[in-house]
């Protein structure tokens, strides 16, 4: 059986991969999944803006209501990458809609419903997601190559564990 922590990440794939974007402009192309340990050049593809892809990056301290409970807090980081081509304006226009369109996917318009489901055929499954909430976000230029630019948003979790 796959941990809830597992699943939490999961979750992150399938909700941003179901978005349509907002903006319509000359980027038609949808979130795709990107692998950054591949080391492909994005830079060199044509029309590959919004590939994505999310890390775990650590989790907090768990106090003794919370250890009873199993539950503890976790921190997930999304990545975006926009290639620095075409005109300044429209791809910060971009950016700027696809935040919002990701904030609004990953936050849930019912309380409760971002806590449910991992995949296609686990849409109803409970994950343990007990609450999701953006931290911070940045955009900033790419480390590996600057002329992309990187769009960070940090999400901190409240994920509890099955027993079994």
């Amino acid at each position: 059986m796959a941990t809830s922590l597992h699943r939490v990440l999961d979750n992150f794939y399938w909700r941003i991969q179901s978005i349509s974007p907002t903006y319509t402009g000359r980027v038609k192309a949808r979130f795709e999944e990107w692998d950054p340990d591949i080391g492909l050049d994005p830079a060199k593809g044509s029309g590959w803006a919004r590939k994505f892809w999310v890390e775990w990056n650590g989790s907090g301290p768990t106090n003794d209501a919370a250890a009873i409970q199993r539950e503890s807090d976790h921190t997930y980081v999304v990545h975006v990458l926009y290639p620095r081509k075409g005109p300044h304006r429209e791809t910060m226009d971009m950016i700027a809609q696809d935040r919002h369109d990701l904030e609004k996917t990953l936050r849930g318009q019912i309380p409760t419903d971002h806590r449910l489901g991992y995949d296609d055929d686990n849409t109803t499954t409970n994950i343990g997601l007990m609450s999701r909430r953006r931290a911070e976000d940045d955009l900033r230029p790419f480390p590996l190559n600057n002329e992309i630019w990187e769009l960070r948003m940090e999400y901190e979790c409240s994920v509890r564990e099955d027993e079994t």
